[in-house]
């Protein structure tokens, strides 16, 4: 996390082999030339991948001038633009390029990388003005090209014009993802390993064909392309090195083949968002090195019973899985506690019925998030029943998660069952997402939530809770949504004094029986976005400090109170509201006539003379 100019001094180290200076998203790195590079002559690895190289006006120049690098990395740099003439092309060494999310990679520089004869890895993902004539020829003189990178670039064109001059014995790394390309891959390029075309929504490749000249295949992700369809054909089975498929929303509908038993190095599966139906085949027992399955949201069916064993050779390699959004049916099975690695489990939104006991998942420790949301479960939780999930850091790299995703699963614990026939009163410390909505619970919020102190969300609305409103809210200063609404919740809302819920964003507390004055801890929750307190028995004047503190807040409703006195001028200061409701009130006096300052608004909700008004347009006055 260095921040700041890099030295000049760097040139002083004229022996210097290996050089990386990558930056940080975050921080800002940034020279004012690039003079001293030139006196590093026998550099050959060179990375300032977000670095800010926009003064560096000679960076062409200077890179160009260095014939021994043999790796350069220019990710995200700003690079300036390079007017022609172009120097001689002096990289004769230059076997990785990478430069990707630059803006100003014009036409004359892909034909000047022609001449780059000893490139093997071009990275030009997000360059965004690139074109397909340029392309062709530059790629067509590459005749080391291995791994090939232009995501996100919008292209338009066949993906056979392009690559149709592609060497077609080296290629084996593609990447082609968030383009606008359409036809088919080259048959040539038959010696792929890794290939990406998802979201191209003209691609209509079809699966038997892909499948039948493609056995090299290692990664294939389809993810998107709506015009791919048809059922997955049983060849797929004889892609025996496959380790990572994802054929997630192609409209693939049918069944899936019982050959797919026979991907014996497969570690990650995705076909959700698709149209499959009947049963998962029990040969799948033969995944014996699966790590991710993701079946959400088609038609299966069957039990949950029969899939954990079609399952069982996966107890100590499965880490995610998504069943969420099928048919599938049944209780759940005391066989889920075999699959002792899992860090994600999903059944929400099946057919589930029956019990849910400590057996279920005793044996799960390892356990992130649980969500069995919307399902049939009708049982009486009993008093800590909850698992002793760890959340142990794991190797995710299969699956090409985010930064921010590898981080929060080293500490983050979720837990959702809302949704579902669950009563009883509530028990135990909360995870750190607790979401319980929609159940049959009783009785009052447990002190024992206040230990929560690292909470993020709660969502217990749409229960039967009661008893006064729980007095440790002051304390979840980390608390980012809370939502007890359409409880029976009584007394005041506390005004936290000294310690203060700074993280809110979204507080429902609508449809309860609360009582006293909007609390005034709210002017020091400067994130919030929704705001909810309608449907219950607040007493107070509107306060003149919402429109001082909340520049982010779009969601604003206090209707059926008992709040009066006028609307203040400065709830104009509410730049970003959308939607304002303050119905069946004992408001009085004018409307500000400033209210038509509301650019971003959607809907007002109003009530004069007993008479509701909506107003469903932005106003003008």
């Amino acid at each position: 996390m260095f921040d700041g100019l890099i030295p000049p001094q760097f040139g002083n180290l004229s022996n210097l082999h290996y050089l990386d200076l990558h930056g940080w998203y975050g921080c800002h790195l940034y020279v004012d030339n690039l003079d001293w590079l030139s006196r590093i002559p026998s550099l050959k690895y060179l990375d300032m991948s977000l670095v800010d190289l926009s003064r560096a006006t000679n960076w062409f120049h200077v890179i160009n001038s260095i014939p021994t690098l043999e790796v350069l990395y220019l990710d995200n740099a700003n690079l300036p633009y390079v007017p022609s003439p172009l120097p001689p092309f002096n990289l004769t060494a230059i076997a990785t390029l990478d430069l990707s999310s630059n803006s100003n990679i014009t036409s004359t520089m892909l034909r000047w990388l022609s001449n780059a004869t000893s490139l093997e890895y071009l990275l030009l993902s997000g360059c965004w003005s690139l074109t397909i004539e340029p392309l062709q020829v530059t790629l067509g003189a590459l005749s080391n090209l291995k791994g090939l990178d232009l995501s996100y670039n919008s292209l338009e064109g066949t993906i056979l014009g392009i690559l149709n001059n592609v060497s077609s014995r080296g290629l084996k790394h593609l990447d082609l993802r968030w383009n606008q390309l359409s036809g088919d891959i080259p048959w040539s390029l038959r010696h792929l390993e890794y290939l990406d075309l998802s979201w191209n929504s003209n691609v209509s490749v079809r699966m038997p064909t892909l499948l039948g000249n493609f056995t090299s295949l290692r990664y294939l992700i389809l993810q998107g392309n709506k015009q791919i369809g048809g059922e997955i054909p049983p060849i797929v089975g004889d892609f025996v090195q496959l380790e990572h498929l994802d054929l997630s929303e192609t409209g693939i509908t049918g069944e899936i083949p019982s050959s797919i038993g026979n991907l014996t190095n497969l570690e990650y599966l995705d076909l959700s968002y698709n149209n499959l139906s009947g049963q998962i085949p029990t040969t799948m027992n033969g995944l014996c090195n699966l790590t991710a399955l993701i079946l959400s949201h088609n038609n299966m069916g069957g039990e949950l019973t029969s899939l954990l064993d079609s399952l069982r050779s996966q107890g100590a390699s499965l880490l995610f899985l998504l069943l969420d959004g099928n048919n599938l049916s049944g209780i759940i099975p005391s066989s889920m506690g075999k699959l002792s690695q899992l860090y994600y489990l999903d059944l929400s939104s099946n057919l589930l019925v029956g019990n849910i006991t400590e057996a279920h998942f005793s044996n799960l420790t390892r356990l992130w998030e649980l969500t069995i949301a919307s399902n049939s479960l009708n049982v009486m939780l009993p008093n800590d029943w909850l698992p002793p999930f760890s959340a142990e850091t794991i190797d995710m790299s299969f699956c090409d998660l985010p930064i921010w995703f590898l981080d929060f699963s080293k500490r983050l614990k979720e837990l959702n069952l809302s949704s579902n026939h669950l009563m009883g009163p509530l028990s135990s410390t909360p995870q750190l997402m607790l979401d319980l909505s929609n159940n049959s619970f009783v009785g009052p919020i447990p002190l024992s939530f206040g230990e929560a102190t690292n909470l993020g969300l709660l969502s217990l609305a749409h229960n039967h809770i009661n008893g006064d409103f729980p007095p440790f809210l002051c304390n979840l200063q980390l608390l980012g949504v809370l939502d007890l609404s359409n409880n029976h919740l009584i007394g005041e809302v506390p005004d936290c004094h000294n310690s203060f819920p700074t993280s809110l964003q979204s507080l429902h507390l609508n449809n309860n029986n609360l009582s006293g004055r909007i609390p005034s801890f709210l002017k020091h929750c400067v994130q919030l976005i929704t705001l909810d307190l309608g449907e219950n028995k607040l007493s107070d004047k509107i306060p003149t400090r919402l429109g001082r503190n909340h520049s982010s807040l779009k969601v604003l409703c206090l209707r059926s109170n008992l709040l009066y006195g006028v609307i203040p001028e400065n709830i104009v200061n509410l730049t970003s509201l959308q939607v304002l409701d303050l119905s069946s009130n004992n408001l009085f006096g004018s409307l500000p006539t400033s209210l038509g300052n509301f650019t971003a608004m959607v809907e007002i909700l109003l009530t004069t003379k007993g008479s509701m008004v909506e107003y469903t347009t932005i106003l003008c006055w």
